[in-house]
C-alpha cells in the first residue's frame, strides 16, 4: 500500500489515485462531519417506517407461544393432544422467513419497476391477506396445518416485500440537510 492511500488518524482528505485519476474522500471520524439535523419531517418518516421491523419481530416472537397455546394445539391436532409435533413447529417457524427471502427479492424488483410507496402498499396487503389465512385455520373442512402454514408464507412474503420498501423510502425520504 503506498503512503499517498493510507488513511489518516484525524479527520480530513484523502487521494486515492484509481486509473490514473485521483479520487477525494472525505473522512468523517467526528459527529459534526456527519451534518445531522433532526428534522420533525425526517423524525416522523423515520418512526413510521420503522414500523415495519418492529412488525417482523412481533410476528415472529408472537408465534412461540401461539404454537404453545391450547387451542392452537386443539386446531392443529386432535383435541386432548398435549402439544404439536416437532415437524409441525419446524415447519411454522421458518416458513414466514422464506417467504420473507421471496418477497425481499420480489420487492426490490417491484420498488424499482413501480416505486417505493406502491411497494410498501402492497406489501401490506400481502401480509394482511396472510393473515387472514393463517386466522382462517380450521373453518370448515380445511385442512388446518396447511392453512396456517400457507397464511404465514404469504405474510412472509408481504414482510419482506413491505420490508425491502420501506428501507428503500427511508433513505431517499430523509434527506441529510
Amino acid at each position: 500500500m503506498s503512503e499517498r492511500a493510507r488513511i489518516p488518524a484525524t479527520p480530513g482528505e484523502i487521494t486515492i489515485p484509481a486509473d490514473g485519476t485521483s479520487l477525494q474522500l472525505k473522512i468523517a471520524m467526528e459527529p459534526s462531519d456527519l451534518n445531522f439535523s433532526p428534522r420533525p419531517q425526517n423524525i416522523l418518516i423515520n418512526s413510521f417506517a420503522s414500523l415495519s421491523g418492529l412488525l417482523l419481530g412481533y410476528e415472529y416472537g408472537s408465534i412461540s407461544g401461539i404454537v404453545r397455546s391450547r387451542a392452537f394445539v386443539d386446531i392443529i391436532e386432535s383435541p386432548g393432544t398435549v402439544a404439536i409435533r416437532d415437524d409441525y413447529i419446524s415447519l411454522i417457524l421458518p416458513i414466514l422467513f422464506c417467504g420473507a427471502l421471496l418477497g425481499s427479492i420480489a420487492g426490490g424488483y417491484s420498488a424499482e419497476s413501480f416505486g417505493r410507496r406502491q411497494t410498501i402498499i402492497v406489501g401490506s396487503a400481502i401480509y394482511s391477506v396472510g393473515v387472514i389465512v393463517q386466522m382462517m385455520m380450521g373453518v370448515g373442512s380445511s385442512d388446518a396445518l396447511g392453512s396456517f402454514v400457507a397464511g404465514r408464507f404469504i405474510a412472509g412474503c408481504g414482510m419482506g416485500s413491505l420490508t425491502t420498501g420501506t428501507i428503500l423510502y427511508m433513505t431517499e425520504s430523509v434527506s441529510g440537510q
